[in-house]
């Protein structure tokens, strides 16, 4: 399922298992692509050549089974060293989530592996994004996430 291409909306989706003997089985689950979570990254003053954690925050983020957004970075200012202290609410949420691209660019995707609607406190941190500052003082630098959807999903046994 890749929620970007299904668009923001309810949608069905069956998964259907067939054993040895031929015998069939089936659920669905419904999953909802949302657009209201906000996820954010804080800006801070830092000085030249100096590693700092930014923390990536959700706003938000309730009844949610998975999302996936792209942070934009400053790549004249920022050499992204790596990302650490994953929320464990998130069930599986780890490094295998996140990837850096040359581009400025970061996509994390994260799904709950359960299929659980998970909630989380206001302006909780999802991780933190590690990285070395590359040019001299900066005021303020700028993190702004793009493409981003959250959604969630009721499973329905069918028989």
């Amino acid at each position: 399922f890749y929620p970007q291409i299904a668009g923001v909306g309810v949608h069905t989706i069956t998964y259907t298992l067939v054993e040895e003997g031929g015998c069939i089985s089936s659920t669905t689950a419904e999953i909802e692509v949302r657009e209201g979570v906000l996820f954010t990254g804080e800006s801070q003053k830092i000085e030249s050549s100096e590693i700092v954690l930014i923390p990536i925050k959700a706003e938000n983020f309730t009844d949610i089974s998975g999302f996936e957004f792209e942070i934009k970075f400053p790549k004249n200012q920022l050499e992204i060293i790596g990302y650490q202290s994953f929320n464990a609410d998130l069930n599986g949420f780890n490094n295998q989530d996140i990837f850096s691209t040359e581009d400025g660019k970061i996509k994390v995707l994260w799904y709950e592996p359960n299929a659980k609607n998970i909630t989380l406190s206001f302006l909780s941190t999802l991780f933190y994004i590690k990285a070395k500052i590359l040019t001299d003082t900066v005021e303020k630098f700028s993190l702004c996430t793009e493409n981003t959807l959250a959604f969630n999903n009721t499973l329905t046994e069918v028989k």
